[in-house]
């Protein structure tokens, strides 16, 4: 490897981080909005470094998930979303969205070029409240800011759901809860099955997004499994990765972050892949402890099935920060390698790569690369033909 790529390499370790806190970032201001990297990593190497003297040979293999609770502090500096009076510290998920919040989101490339953005009394993406009495099905879903939606609360994949669910039984009464927010992956996850199920779900759905629910959360892996904060690198290359990263801001926060973090910090891949077996088994038991149907969901990135809509863009950052083929694929594997695991645990699971791959329409926003309308009706098709 040249001098020059090790020291770009290093140079991106130092803003990684940056990357996806601004990213979080983002997301809890609102959709839309254009914000400045923002970097608070000393104070969270600082969180890390107090908590280290954990061993990391064995806690891969394990099937348990190391977690304990949290203070709100702690919280705040291990998921930067708490911020604004949007967004709330949760004992359960960590974070969650303040209940009968009204908003508008400015969004050109939908149709309608803007949206009313709202939560429920409760906090889920819905317009209407929880219901009181049980209804004959209710889906319970959670994922990140590609679950919660660039789209009207309307198109959502969970509203759409249970719109044509009860579409074709009248008689059955129906209820999905959206409880995706931007930022979330794992960990949260699991807390949103835990914070609700006093709701009895009969459903639960966990939509994993390929992009950067593995990278992202690996910084509370070591929080709770005590392996300090990562070797410190070279940030001298900083400013040219700023300068990419806002070129190409929506391709970095939806899929190059996690390519850069996998080829910079090799190390923290089996970190990713543990973690997201081991939350993804204890999301398992927990839902068969209460009765509950786990279907997990698996949403490529545009990258991934697509590329026709972003290869410009994938091609001109690769050809600035030199990353390799090699560099590109190992987030793809670690994608694969969870499917794998999902295949051989029985754990059903709904591939939408096939499905989008198959389209011959746009499923992304190009402009920010959400999964669009489209995308969220195929999920919701695909969704509708498990529960029919």
């Amino acid at each position: 490897m040249s001098k020059l790529r090790v020291g770009l390499l290093l140079s991106l370790g130092s803003t990684v981080v940056a990357v996806a806190l601004a990213y979080i970032y983002l997301e809890s201001r609102g959709e839309g909005e254009n914000t400045l990297l923002e970097d608070n990593r000393e104070e969270l190497r600082d969180l890390l470094e107090e908590r280290e003297g954990g061993e990391s040979a064995e806690l891969f293999e394990e099937e348990q998930l190391r977690r304990e609770p949290v203070t709100e502090e702690v919280a705040r500096q291990l998921f930067s979303a708490i911020q604004g009076e949007r967004v709330i510290f949760d004992p359960d998920c960590y974070f969650w969205e303040i209940g009968n919040y009204a908003g508008r989101v400015s969004f050109p490339e939908h149709p309608s070029g803007s949206w009313p953005i709202e939560t429920n009394a409760e906090g889920f993406r819905k317009s209407v409240d929880v219901l009181e009495a049980p209804p004959d099905l209710r889906v319970l879903v959670t994922g990140d800011s590609h679950t919660a939606g660039r789209v009207p609360n309307a198109e959502q994949f969970a509203n759409l759901l249970e719109a044509r669910l009860a579409a074709q039984d009248p008689a059955r009464s129906v209820e999905a809860l959206n409880g995706g927010k931007g930022a979330y992956s794992f960990y949260n996850y699991l807390g949103v099955l835990e914070k609700w199920g006093h709701l009895e779900p009969d459903v639960f759905v966990m939509a994993v997004y390929a992009g950067n629910d593995f990278a992202a959360p690996v910084r509370v892996y070591r929080y709770f499994n005590q392996l300090g904060a990562p070797e410190a690198l070279e940030p001298r290359l900083e400013r040219k990765w700023r300068r990419v990263a806002a070129a190409h801001k929506s391709l970095v926060t939806q899929e190059m972050n996690q390519v850069l973090a996998f080829a910079m910090r090799p190390e923290e891949i089996p970190m990713a892949e543990a973690l997201a077996r081991q939350a993804t088994r204890a999301v398992r038991d927990l839902c068969r402890e209460r009765g509950v149907r786990l279907i997990v969901i698996y949403i490529p990135t545009c990258a991934q099935v697509q590329p026709r809509l972003v290869q410009a863009r994938v091609d001109d950052l690769c050809q600035r920060m030199e990353l390799s083929p090699e560099d590109l694929a190992r987030s793809a594997q670690v994608g694969q390698g969870y499917l794998d695991f999902l295949a051989l645990e029985g754990i059903q699971t709904i591939d939408m790569s096939p499905i989008f791959a198959g389209s011959s329409e746009a499923c992304y926003w190009t402009s920010d690369l959400h999964i669009n309308t489209l995308g969220h009706e195929l999920i919701a098709e695909a969704l509708v033909r498990e529960l029919r």
